[in-house]
């Protein structure tokens, strides 16, 4: 059956009592994916009229959708898992959702997603720098300095700009993040913010979250320039890094900055919704 938020707490307290239950990554907490999650979100309950199983999705950018969280009972089989897909996907015709993403963050999603039609779109990477190494020479042509909260709608801006819609985030998810423990900076220029980084610090190091340039002023060492001031920032600490396989410019970026790709990879399935005549 379809979920609404007026199911939120039923869903809440099933999902905390579950072994099989999938998050996906992001800066919201789960109460605000119940209180935000589409119509095209399922649920599955037994003849008992008990809560079996929950699908829940993000809400659509440009058609694409992210499975953000998934509970299965112990008890239930995998046919579950595709009742609640095959539901959703009817709903996501009718929503204009094109298609669903996963991330392969549980072991046990990879064999449901991939026997419901899910196919690799691009693996996530990983990669660290060593804390301790000196940091490299700033361009010091390029004017980095610290985002004010009056910068969010540039730093949006340049963020749906440079990255498709699969990557984008939206101005909840940057409010969300901007509260946790973050170092965020702009790169300006005469015509305004051309770029921006945005890393969460954690125990022993910093964890570089988003960093993006403007299609417009790409090439020109902007990227670099504000990881350079990271690291400059916090020349002892551990920064870490994730971005897609299918990015090899940032890639580039990375390793000229002594950044070592680790030896662990995640993958990303996608779905394409097919449309039904009368359905866009």
């Amino acid at each position: 059956m379809p979920y609404t938020p007026a199911q939120r707490r039923v869903v809440a307290r099933f999902v905390d009592n579950q072994s099989h239950t999938h998050y996906h990554l992001d800066w919201q907490p789960v109460s605000v994916w119940l209180q935000v999650a589409p119509s095209a979100s399922t649920l599955a309950y037994n003849s008992q009229n008990r809560l079996i199983g929950v699908f829940l999705l993000s809400p659509p950018v440009e058609g694409v959708a992210w499975l953000r969280l998934v509970a299965l009972h112990d008890d239930v089989p995998p046919t579950t898992f595709s009742r609640m897909f095959s539901a959703s996907v009817q709903a996501c015709r009718h929503e204009g959702i094109r298609e669903i993403a996963a991330l392969e963050t549980d072991a046990w999603l990879e064999s449901l997603v991939l026997a419901n039609g899910f196919v690799h779109f691009d693996n996530i990477i990983h990669l660290k720098r060593p804390g301790g190494i000196p940091p490299p020479v700033p361009d010091y042509r390029i004017d980095i300095r610290k985002a004010r909260r009056h910068d969010y709608p540039e730093i949006i801006g340049i963020d749906h700009a440079a990255f498709g819609p699969h990557w984008r985030i939206q101005m909840e998810d940057l409010r969300s993040v901007m509260r946790l423990n973050t170092w965020c900076t702009v790169a300006e220029m005469v015509d305004g913010i051309v770029g921006y980084q945005l890393a969460t610090k954690y125990h022993d190091g910093m964890h570089l979250t988003r960093l993006a340039t403007h299609p417009d002023y790409q090439g020109r060492g902007i990227g670099r320039s504000l990881v350079v001031s990271l690291i400059a920032q916090f020349p002892d600490k551990v920064v870490t890094v994730n971005t897609q396989q299918s990015n090899e410019a940032s890639q580039r970026v990375y390793r000229q900055l002594s950044f070592v790709t680790q030896n662990r990879t995640t993958q990303v399935w996608t779905y394409t919704v097919g449309f039904q005549s009368g359905h866009r």
